[in-house]
Order: structure tokens, then C-alpha cells, then sequence
């Protein structure tokens, strides 16, 4: 006989099947609810037909232990192997369906519930369609005088296959229900098959719903409880174990220690403070984000005052220096006791997060003392989104205490909603960077710009590429186009600002190991002589206005995958804007930008040279680019009364 794969498997795959369901059930947490509705039959051995959905009966077998019980079964290759896993479990079964061998199915069903062995029926099966009736219960039913009760399964962890039925595996370790449904009887006399089918079809749903919404319930309380346990656990053991690290960075570092103790929960006093809105915002980008709406705050809501949180030295000094109305402080670690005793002492009347801040003990120390939680100008990157999706359960158990989301763009909307955030906590009401008064105060340049454009740029003329917030990977791309340019363009200038200051260095020595003189923004009043081709921005807080020296800009973590950053802050300037193909943090505002025609895609220096170059070889029409970026830009100015009214509520 010739050897058939299909055959072998069918022989072993059965005891797999068992073994593995086995294992599984030992892990689950079970209940068992309402089982006097089947109890009562049991206890008098009466008759009776269990009805469960196809996708659910992977753990029914339990159920039955200890009970005469015959499962109707294809007869089909699949229904073969379902029983043979039944048998495992001491169950035997009929085998037919209401498409093959039906009639002689139903007999026998009928005969064996006769002589005292109930009925356990999959009224969708053998192949759908899914959680919809078939006659053959009903008649069955009919038949034999005995209640249709309906059973099902469900838990709160679990794999859905993408089959026919979308049958469900729970995953170990799970919170999982049995549900019995109320008992429902076909009177012996009935013909209306269609409304009895129907009746029953709407039960055997409703309690399968009622299932899934318990499951989801406890499993987000009962797993939410332990990630909580096992993620303050790590975090703790994380700042145990590097505490030498910390120490040594914290005595190298004067800046760092200055503050230390907010980390910890000791925050500055908040007298005067009744109340106050807590800002949450990373480090400079973030404050540059709620720059307008704390303003248009600190002016309408004095009476209740801003405090600003962040969680690096340079995002406390700029806030600082930038709100010097608002009281500003580092962000406690993120351990439950420490988060809970900061929200004790400010007792804020709103919290509001910036872009991507989402810390789980600070969440929950939120949603337990009552303070209501808006996480605005939110972003969500396809790599964020993977790494929550492997949270579960526990992404939206540790979010639901957030009333809403205000995103930039559809894509973070859906982001969201795919990882199972309400679609009626998430609007998109667009970037409020773009929001932002990026005007100079007064109409005046400030003094720095004035310098940079005496000393730097005497002339006028000189065209000036401005490259901002780079990269290491990207200065040296940069670089190339710069020595291309300059020898086409005598006095061309590039000015290079990299995202971290710590890497000023790391430019210093590439410039001159390809011999090209530059000066550093922070000496430039102690500079003298003529001005060299390139200036290294290494100070903090000046890059938005010195955009606004360029003929053109490069927007930085492009080139590399980064991400991308704030390509507003260039076109509000008026400026054409050169970005790499990395922008998944800016995506939906590249795609306006090159709709619109003033953003332009460049993947190495030789691109980067033809576009600069058809830039400033065709001067008439980069001006009107960049008015025409301009006009778009400031054309967005009503998102930040989009954003004040939708937060409105939670500040009354």
C-alpha cells in the first residue's frame, strides 16, 4: 500500500492535539457560570442537547467528563480527525451533518439520546456559515421532546486561526468562562422551523457576546494586575542593578544631578496652585508641540496656574527659560509609589501628555486617584505599534484611563484603534507644531540671529543650505554635496545642526579631516577674519529662527532610519524643504508637503546637489515655493481652537 502523508497524520496528530489541549487547560483560570441551567437536567438524567459554536468547542470536552454524551461529527477528512480527538478524551460520537448523511445522522442521534446519552451538536458546522443555525437541532429537538441548552467558551487571551469559523485557542495562563445559556425547548407540534432557528441563533449569540465581554473584562483586570506586578518588578530591579552606572553618570554630569531628587518624588512646592493643568513633554520637541497651548493657558487660566513635566535636562532648562509663568520639574520614575505621590501633591485638575508619552504606573496612579488624562498631538509609529501589539491585553488595559486621544494624522488614529483603543476616544485634529507663532517676537530678529548673520553672513547674496537636527550617517552625505556645491556657487554656506550637542565633536573632526574651515555658533562673537563656509549650531533652542537664513533646508533623521523630525518649523520660514525617505514619524505632513510641491525627496548627495542646484538656478521660482509653503503652513492656524475646545471639558 502506497505511503499517504494525510493517512500518517491522522494517525498521530490526535494524541498531539490532546496533549496540547491538555497542557493548555491545566494553565487557565476557569469559571464556570450559570450551570444550575444544565445541573438540573443532569441531576434527573434527563434528556438533553448541549449546543456550542464550532469556534468555541476546543475546551468543551472538559465540560463533559463524567457524562453519556454523543458529539455529532462530520463525516468529512477534518470531522474525522475531531473525533478521533475526542476519543482521547472518552467521548464518543455520531458521525454526520445536516449536508451528508444527515437523515442517518439524525436517527442515530435521536436513538441514542433514547437510551440516555445527551447530545452535544455544533448547530453552524460542518463549514459555516459561521454562528448561523441549522435546521438539524431544531428538528432533533422536535423530535425527542429534550431542551436545546446553549454552551460557550471564551477567554480573554487567545489565538483566532483564520478559518471558516474563526476558531479560537486560548493561550496559556488565560482567565477563561464557561457559559450556559438558558434552556430552549421546540414545541413537538412545531412547523415554524425558520423562527425557532432564528430564536435559538439569537441566543446561542447573545450568550457567546455576554461571554466575550466578561472575558475581556477579567482578563484586562486579572493580566493587567500581574504585567503591573511584573513590570514595576523589572523596572525596580532595572535601576537596582545599573545604580552604579547612574551614580558615576550623575557625578559626571552637574546638570543631571541638579533636580535628581523630582525623579524620585520630591517635587517643588506647588503653593499658590489650586488645581493646576500638568503638562507632560519629553525633552525640547515636545515643549516646541504645547508651546501654544500653554500659552493661550497660562494667559486664560491663571487662576489655576501650568505645571511642566519632562525627562531631560535640556527639555527642564528650555522650559525654564520658555515658560518662566510655569513651575517645571523632572517626571518620577515610573514606579506606582513614586507616580502615585507626585499626583497626590499636585492633585492637577488635568493631565495632559505630549505625542508618545505612555508610562503605565503613571496612568494607573491617574486613573485611581480620579484625575482625568488627554494625550494630544499623539503619534504612533508602525514600530511603536508592534512592540504594544505584543502587549495585549495590557496596552489597553493601562490606556483605558486616558478620555482621549487627539492624533496628527489617520494613520496614529488607526494605529490606535488596531490596538484596541476606542474609536470614539480618538479624533485627528492634526499637528499643533503647525499651530505655533514662529514669528519673532516684536517683528524684531532676536540678537543671535543678528549676529550669526553679521559675523557668518556679511553678504547677502550667498546662498545658504540650512541642514537641521542631523544624524550621525548624515553629516557625511551632507558634507559631499556641500564641497560639490561650493564649487559651483562661490561663498555657498552650510550651516550643520545636530540633533545632539554631545556630537559636536565627532563634526569638528570630520570637517577637518576634509579640510574644511568652520567656526562653532557658541564662539562666533570671539571669531575674527573672514567667515569660513560652514557653522556648526551647537547651542540649544535656536534652530527654528535660524531657518530662516536659508535659501534652502534640509530636515535631518531622514537619510538614516530615524524617523524623520518637525518639517513645519522650516516651511513656516517660507523655505523649499529636502528630506530623506526615513520619515515614518512625519509621514502624512511629507506626503502634504510634496502634494503641495515645496517638499522634495532626496536619498544621497547626488540628489541632494540636482536639487539644490534647480533650486538656486531658478530663483523666481523657490520664491514662490517658498511663499507658497508659508501660505500653507500659517493656513493651519485653527487647530489649536480645534485642540482647546476638545480638552474643554475635562477643564470645567
Amino acid at each position: 500500500m502506497p505511503f499517504r502523508i494525510k493517512d500518517w497524520l491522522l494517525d498521530r496528530l490526535p494524541p498531539v492535539i490532546w496533549l496540547i489541549l491538555s497542557g493548555i487547560w491545566k494553565t487557565l483560570f476557569v469559571r464556570e457560570l450559570f450551570p444550575e441551567r444544565i445541573d438540573q437536567f443532569w441531576r434527573k438524567k434527563a434528556p438533553v442537547i448541549v449546543a456550542f459554536w464550532h469556534s468555541r468547542m476546543a475546551f468543551l470536552p472538559f465540560v463533559y467528563r463524567g457524562h453519556g454524551v454523543k458529539v455529532l461529527i462530520s463525516p468529512s477528512r477534518d470531522g474525522e480527525l475531531v473525533s478521533r480527538v475526542l476519543g482521547y478524551f472518552g467521548l464518543e460520537t455520531v458521525r454526520g451533518s445536516s449536508s451528508r448523511q444527515g437523515a442517518e445522522a439524525l436517527l442515530k442521534m435521536e436513538q441514542a439520546m433514547r437510551e440516555g446519552f445527551e447530545a452535544g451538536i455544533t448547530p453552524d458546522g460542518p463549514r459555516g456559515p459561521a454562528r448561523e443555525i441549522k435546521p438539524g437541532v431544531i428538528e432533533l429537538a422536535r423530535r425527542t421532546g429534550a431542551p436545546i441548552v446553549p454552551l460557550t467558551f471564551a477567554s480573554g487571551r487567545k489565538i483566532r486561526f483564520k478559518s471558516w469559523d474563526r476558531f479560537e485557542l486560548p493561550l496559556p495562563f488565560s482567565r477563561g468562562f464557561f457559559l450556559w445559556g438558558r434552556p430552549f425547548r421546540v414545541k413537538a407540534e412545531s412547523r415554524d422551523f425558520e423562527e425557532e432557528r432564528k430564536n435559538l441563533e439569537k441566543l446561542m449569540n447573545e450568550l457567546t457576546e455576554e461571554a466575550d465581554r466578561r472575558a475581556r473584562e477579567k482578563s484586562c483586570s486579572f493580566s493587567g494586575s500581574v504585567f503591573y506586578i511584573f513590570y514595576s518588578l523589572v523596572t525596580g530591579l532595572f535601576f537596582f542593578l545599573t545604580s552604579p552606572y547612574w551614580l558615576v553618570w550623575l557625578l559626571s554630569n552637574p546638570r543631571e544631578r541638579q533636580g535628581f531628587s523630582e525623579r524620585l518624588g520630591f517635587l517643588p512646592a506647588s503653593a499658590g496652585l489650586v488645581h493646576p493643568i500638568w503638562f507632560h513633554c519629553a525633552s525640547v520637541g515636545e515643549l516646541e508641540a504645547a508651546k501654544p497651548l500653554i500659552t493661550r493657558l497660562l494667559s486664560t487660566r491663571s487662576e489655576e496656574g501650568v505645571v511642566i513635566s519632562v525627562t531631560t535636562a535640556i527639555g527642564r532648562e528650555q522650559a525654564r527659560k520658555r515658560f518662566p509663568g510655569a513651575r517645571v520639574f523632572f517626571l518620577p520614575l515610573d514606579l506606582g509609589f513614586l507616580t502615585r505621590r507626585a499626583q497626590k501633591l499636585i492633585s492637577p485638575r488635568l493631565i495632559i501628555l505630549f505625542e508618545a508619552e505612555l508610562w503605565p504606573n503613571f496612568l494607573r496612579s491617574a486613573r485611581r486617584l480620579g484625575i482625568p488624562v488627554c494625550l494630544l498631538n499623539g503619534r504612533i509609529s508602525e514600530k511603536s505599534a508592534r512592540g504594544y501589539r505584543l502587549a495585549g491585553s495590557f496596552f489597553r488595559e493601562f490606556t483605558d484611563g486616558i478620555e482621549c486621544f487627539l492624533v496628527k494624522g489617520e494613520q496614529d488614529a488607526q494605529r490606535l484603534v488596531n490596538l484596541g483603543v476606542g474609536p470614539e476616544k480618538v479624533q485627528v485634529l492634526g499637528d499643533l507644531k503647525w499651530a505655533g507663532d514662529h514669528s519673532f517676537p516684536g517683528g524684531a530678529p532676536p540678537e543671535f540671529l543678528e549676529t550669526i548673520r553679521k559675523s557668518f553672513l556679511p553678504r547677502p547674496e550667498d546662498p545658504v543650505l540650512v541642514a537641521g537636527s542631523t544624524h550621525p550617517g548624515e553629516e557625511e552625505i551632507l558634507l559631499q554635496a556641500f564641497l560639490k556645491l561650493s564649487s559651483r556657487y562661490p561663498g555657498f554656506k552650510l550651516i550643520l545642526a545636530p540633533r545632539k550637542l554631545n556630537r559636536v565633536g565627532e563634526l569638528e573632526r570630520l570637517l577637518q579631516e576634509n579640510r574644511v574651515d568652520f567656526w562653532l555658533r557658541s564662539r562666533l562673537k570671539a571669531s575674527s577674519g573672514p567667515p569660513p563656509p560652514v557653522l556648526i549650531l551647537d547651542t540649544i533652542g535656536e534652530l527654528r529662527e535660524v531657518y530662516s537664513l536659508g535659501r534652502v533646508v534640509f530636515v535631518g533623521g531622514s537619510l538614516v532610519p530615524v524617523g524623520g523630525h518637525n518639517l513645519v518649523e522650516a516651511a513656516y520660514w517660507g523655505k523649499p524643504v529636502l528630506f530623506g525617505p526615513h520619515l515614518e514619524k512625519q509621514k502624512e505632513t511629507a506626503a502634504q508637503f510634496l502634494t503641495e510641491g515645496f517638499g522634495f525627496p532626496v536619498k544621497d548627495s547626488d540628489e541632494i546637489v540636482e536639487r539644490v542646484r534647480e533650486l538656486l538656478d531658478n530663483f523666481n521660482a523657490t520664491r514662490e515655493l517658498g511663499e507658497k509653503a508659508r501660505a500653507f503652513v500659517r493656513g493651519e492656524g485653527g487647530i489649536l481652537d480645534s485642540y482647546c475646545e476638545r480638552i474643554k471639558p475635562y477643564l470645567e
